[in-house]
């Protein structure tokens, strides 16, 4: 029994995993943080002086 329910968190653990992963690389592929923020963007600050 104890198998069972180890095999259970192991599987909920890896796809928890893979769906962190797959949002972090649909993040990435939308530009990040910097297209989101641009303000936050270095040479944002740099250029409008």
């Amino acid at each position: 029994m104890f198998l069972f329910w180890l095999a259970i968190a192991i599987v909920i653990g890896l796809s928890e995993e893979i769906k962190d992963s797959y949002d972090a690389y649909k993040y990435h592929q939308n530009g990040g943080f910097e297209a989101k923020y641009p303000c936050f963007r270095s040479n944002y600050n740099n250029n409008n002086r």
